[in-house]
This record gives C-alpha cells, structure tokens and sequence, in this order.
C-alpha cells in the first residue's frame, strides 16, 4: 500500500491536482492537496465571505459576480483537467 500511496504522491506532484483517498473501512473519500494551495482556497473563502453584496453598487455588484464565476470556472477546469490526465495516466497503466 506504501508504494502505491507514494506513487500517487508522485501523480499528484507532476499534475498539480488533487489526491482523493478511500477508506473503505470508514467509506469516506478525503481529498489531499498541496499545503500552500489548501491555504490559498482557505485565503479565497474567507475572502468571499467578506464581500456584503447588499452594500454594493448595481456595477460592483455585477464586478464582485463575474468575478465569483470567473474563479469557479477556473477551478472548474483544473479539476476536468486533472481528472483527465488521472484517467489517461491509469488507462495507460492498465493496458500495460
């Protein structure tokens, strides 16, 4: 389990994307990602926490908004991104 866990590791270093884990055991998944980007989700959630829309202007507003989608489409895709490269990474492995 040792080196699979490690060469997962390695997957996860060269692609910059996330670990999900399964414990059966529990029948939990948990996600691991790099230390500094946890922090900088962590820094991004509590930013958008801050942000009172009823305060706002119609056109801050609308900034704050387009801003909001523009951040989700582009977690949206590094996650179809990394899924992608996980999915071809193990289809070449089980084809070998």
């Amino acid at each position: 389990m040792g080196d699979l866990f490690e060469r997962l590791c390695k997957i996860s270093h060269k692609t910059k994307d996330r670990l999900i884990i399964w414990d059966k055991l529990e029948s939990k998944a948990y996600v691991m990602m790099d230390l500094d980007e946890y922090e900088n989700y962590l820094d991004q959630s509590q930013d958008q926490k801050k942000v009172d829309l009823s305060k706002l202007s119609e056109e801050e507003m609308l900034n704050e908004i387009t801003r909001q989608i523009q951040a989700w489409n582009q977690d949206h895709k590094k996650k179809e991104t990394g899924v992608s490269e996980i999915e071809n990474h193990f289809n070449h492995i089980g084809n070998h």
